[in-house]
């Protein structure tokens, strides 16, 4: 099933023409039909998704260069500044804050030809390696299991990734926020070593802008 896809095998099939960015966007349709229930997902782009799928499916038919994931519909975490989406960390005090620019590595995907679909739900200012719940988006789900915990703090990243709501979630990790939860799912979970990501557009609002490098 191209839910079980990983987002390499995902960009190959759309790249050999074997599947559209469109059909691949189904992957809204397991969105309305899981998320209810594991609450992986804080913040859609439904309206925006498939327009965006059918131009990278026109982008490709005209033979175009395209990127490595291009296409291919992903997620990242609610923590990271996405232009028109909120970024609150879960925290009350920014229910209102809404980014007008793009974190750096929400660029670089961009760039990459991914299609973003939404954010997924962190712990509580990402305090929290055990579970994923704050005020504003609640609790997230195991998706196995509904009622165990998915750890965190990326714990929607991990969830939503593990029930085939997105192909790829680009989360962050500094004490095993990343690899805690990928490791619950046997999923695959990367935390790159430091210095190699920017960190531009993930911070909590307000605060200044660290270096565009891992510290």
């Amino acid at each position: 099933m191209t839910s079980n896809w990983s987002a390499t095998e995902a960009a190959a099939a759309i790249a050999r023409g074997e599947v559209s960015s469109r059909e691949l966007a189904a992957a809204l349709k397991r969105i309305e039909e899981v998320n209810p229930s594991v609450n992986a997902l804080a913040e859609l782009r439904s309206q925006d998704v498939l327009s965006e799928a059918d131009e990278a499916d026109a982008a490709l038919a005209t033979g175009a260069t395209v990127g490595p994931l291009h296409g291919v519909p992903i997620t990242v975490k609610e923590a990271l500044n996405v232009a028109g989406m909120h970024t609150t960390w879960g925290n009350p005090d920014w229910a209102d804050h809404v980014s007008d620019w793009d974190a750096t590595v929400v660029t670089r995907l961009r760039d990459a030809g991914a299609v973003l679909v939404g954010k997924s739900n962190v712990a509580f200012m990402l305090a929290d390696f055990a579970q994923t719940t704050n005020p504003l988006y609640g609790t997230t789900r195991n998706p196995h299991d509904l009622d165990r915990a998915p750890s965190g703090s990326s714990g929607g990243a991990a969830a939503a990734l593990a029930a085939g709501m997105t192909y790829l979630d680009f989360g962050s990790d500094l004490a095993g926020s990343i690899r805690i939860p990928a490791a619950n799912y046997g999923i695959y979970g990367l935390k790159p070593s430091s210095g190699i990501v920017p960190l531009s557009g993930s911070q909590p609002p307000g605060a200044p802008t660290p270096p565009n490098e891992m510290s």
